[in-house]
């Protein structure tokens, strides 16, 4: 077995793999595994896709988060929730 050096930077991948290549789940309506991610949502503007993992089948076109292949209407609602809750906070406080 080969020597461990503990002070070696970790290896990484350096070639992602190419948009829609599998590398997500499958789509939960019609069983895909090819998506792009997405990058820009109503819901979500830039930051929500990425913190959510939301990607888009290519076959029908349906959005889902890519890691769990589950739907996004409760992420959705919770994160709509999260930041009115911290607008109504800023408000008050600013009042």
């Amino acid at each position: 077995m080969g020597e461990f050096d503990a002070y070696a930077p970790p290896r990484a991948d350096l070639e992602p793999a190419p948009p829609g290549s599998g590398q997500f789940a499958p789509c939960p309506k019609c069983g895909n595994t090819k998506a792009t991610r997405v990058r820009l949502t109503w819901w979500g503007g830039a930051v929500g896709p990425k913190m959510f993992s939301v990607v888009q089948c290519v076959q029908c076109k349906s959005r889902f988060n890519g890691k769990t292949g589950g739907t996004l209407t409760g992420t959705i609602i919770i994160y709509q929730a999260v930041v009115l809750a911290i607008v109504a906070l800023a408000l008050w406080l600013l009042r």
